[in-house]
């Protein structure tokens, strides 16, 4: 349950459930971002990975003649595993159990059903995982991207606050007490601005250091 990729996941539930159930191959199909087919993921043992197909058709009985033209007419169990947020008629993978001699006990069928619960649980925490990841890395390069533009801003602001400073030191030097008034709320003004660059520029410095 603690697996953050999915092919290292269907390898452990193939061999978990290989050991746990005599048969001959336990394979592990799953669905693939941009494919309407399923991807055969692992097969155990794996030496007879080429005796089923690479891909099998999303439908559970489209996939159950794939499997059965492949492997002839032979005990065969072939499990959906749904998860939250699977499309309405699809599933998330298929798991796939073959036996050459002999039918299923009930038993063994209860305990492929845990396997298939198990396994449903296991995918939708990895589903869970990647979508985290591609979540915070796109909160990392919208982080990325303001503290870039907020740089820019306050590198580009410099020049224009010199000018404004220039012309309001000029404006002090009149008589005019209302004139004189507006230039020192320029010159203040201009002087938090500048201040707010500055620190929004050493900001940015540290945080490129830092990564």
């Amino acid at each position: 349950m603690n697996f953050t990729e999915f092919e290292p996941l269907a390898e452990a539930l193939c061999r978990l459930a290989f050991r746990l159930i005599h048969v001959d191959e336990v394979c592990l199909y799953g669905r693939r971002e941009g494919s309407d087919e399923l991807v055969l993921a692992c097969c155990e043992p794996s030496k007879r990975r080429d005796v089923v197909p690479a891909t099998l058709p999303p439908e559970r009985e489209a996939a159950l003649a794939a499997l059965t033209a492949h492997l002839g007419e032979i005990p065969l169990v072939v499990t959906p595993m749904t998860s939250p947020g699977t499309a309405e008629n699809g599933h998330a993978g298929l798991l796939v159990i073959a036996r050459g001699r002999g039918a299923f006990e009930k038993s063994e069928a209860r305990l492929i059903e845990a396997l298939v619960t198990l396994a449903a649980l296991a995918i939708r925490n990895v589903e869970l995982y990647e979508q985290s990841t591609r979540a915070n890395r796109a909160l990392a390069e919208s982080n990325a991207f303001k503290d870039d533009l907020m740089a820019m801003f306050a590198h580009d602001f410099k020049g224009p606050l010199t000018v404004i400073s220039g012309f309001a030191e000029l404006m002090l030097e009149t008589d005019n007490d209302e004139i004189r008034s507006g230039a020192e709320t320029i010159m203040e003004q201009t002087r938090r601005l500048a201040k707010l660059a500055r620190s929004e520029e050493h900001t940015s410095e540290l945080q490129s250091h830092h990564d």
